[in-house]
């Protein structure tokens, strides 16, 4: 037990210069650098000093998480000075409320988020545990995003990352666009003082090369960077959204290649791609769940006349019922089958491209497709896959789309 702020890690001081200056700050984290400590002690501080009749909310996983974040937050209350602390007028399991003389309530208040989440009242100051581990990050954010926005309020989110494709990983990206109402901030795991390159090595040697990476992160990447698994690297995927091509209507003098993954209780997907150049641009991207055959063959006609030129179509299952009834030219048709061979050359070309920067996309158009490509692994049975099948799919036959004449249907063994 110590006094906080005689000797703070280089990491904790960073943390409270940082929280001083935004209101509203997402810190995402390496293990093990009092962070925690720092936020909690904030929490006892906007409590007892900030703020008239205030209110603390406390949010962490599961309940048991939750109670602990109330029990540091009381402890440091209760360790001040005699003449600093508040008499607990109210003591519940997930609440205490202090008396801070007349008409001056002060409530902290911690909340599991094993279900969706449902407050009504409005907090003063919001602190978010482990956000990246909730069941489900985006409703929680959506829960709370009126009572960070209220004038005065701030709030706090302090996570490990969990991999590159959840709503905490897609959050964060935005933050550091600019576009998110939290400011980033990245703090490296060395930024303590008994972590040293020593320190590292060992580290390194006693630890899976994926745990490493994410628990004890140098960079914001390798933070998100997850388990491993993963097929794509993320910063492959960033570039991608770099000087892309815009999405929209088909253009006089382009040339395109359209293909389909198709299910009906599944997701059915259709990507049109612009082949013109080197580097090759999603232009639109169609995703729909749970239509029926007609639906189907309505929306397949409809792409392919919004945009000339070939129409590939996996008839693995439902496809093969579908191409049946679609009027489409038979030359500007390809049924085309996935086998296991097929689709691992088709995923490995799809990394070539990425590596390569030479596959474009804007993520805020289709954030579907960057999801999944962040998410995607091999083998792919245990992901959403259904954007990236259609794209490996268009990019795979794409050097068919400035091939003259009649396209025969072709099988890959």
């Amino acid at each position: 037990m110590r006094l906080l702020g005689d000797h703070l890690w280089e990491a904790q001081e960073t943390f409270v210069e940082a929280i001083a200056e935004h209101p509203h700050l997402y810190a995402l984290k390496a293990r093990k650098l009092g962070q925690s400590t720092i936020a909690s002690a904030y929490c006892g501080y906007v409590l007892r000093f900030r703020d008239q009749n205030a209110r603390v909310h406390l949010f962490s996983r599961a309940e048991r998480a939750a109670l602990e974040l109330l029990a540091a937050v009381r402890f440091g209350l209760e360790g001040l000075p005699a003449h600093l602390q508040l008499p607990a007028a109210r003591t519940t399991m997930r609440e205490v409320a202090y008396d801070a003389g007349a008409n001056d309530r002060r409530l902290v208040v911690c909340y599991p988020t094993t279900d969706a989440v449902a407050v009504e009242a409005t907090a003063t100051h919001t602190h978010i545990d482990e956000w990246a581990d909730m069941p489900r990050p985006d409703v929680v954010y959506q829960a709370l995003e009126p009572t960070f926005s209220a004038s005065g309020c701030s709030s706090l989110i302090l996570t490990t990352g969990t991999g590159p494709a959840n709503p905490a990983a897609e959050y964060w990206r935005r933050c550091l666009a600019g576009d998110g109402l939290h400011q980033p901030l990245f703090i490296p795991a060395t930024a303590r003082p008994d972590r040293d390159e020593a320190w590292l090595s060992h580290k390194r040697r006693t630890m899976l090369a994926s745990q490493f990476k994410t628990e004890y992160a140098l960079t914001w990447e390798d933070a998100l960077a997850g388990s491993s698994g993963f097929l794509f690297r993320s910063e492959d995927i960033d570039r991608c959204g770099e000087d892309f091509y815009p999405p929209g209507p088909a253009q006089r003098g382009r040339r395109y290649i359209k293909a389909w993954d198709i299910g009906v209780q599944d997701a059915s997907v259709g990507v049109v791609l612009d082949v013109s150049e080197d580097v090759v641009d999603v232009v639109c991207l169609r995703r729909f769940v749970g239509l029926g055959y007609p639906r189907i063959v309505r929306e397949i006609e409809r792409l392919h006349a919004d945009y000339p030129g070939l129409t590939v179509i996996e008839q693995n299952g439902v496809g093969a019922a579908v191409i049946g009834h679609l009027a489409i030219r038979e030359h500007q048709l390809l049924p085309f089958t996935t086998t296991a061979l097929s689709k691992a050359r088709m995923i490995a070309n799809l990394g070539l491209h990425l590596q390569q920067w030479t596959f474009k996309f804007d993520p805020k158009a289709f954030p579907q497709l960057d999801r999944e490509l962040r998410a995607y692994q091999d083998p792919g049975e245990y992901c959403v896959q259904d954007c990236v099948m259609s794209v490996a799919m268009a990019l795979d036959q794409a050097p068919k789309a400035h091939q003259g004449g009649r396209v025969l249907p072709v099988i890959y063994f």
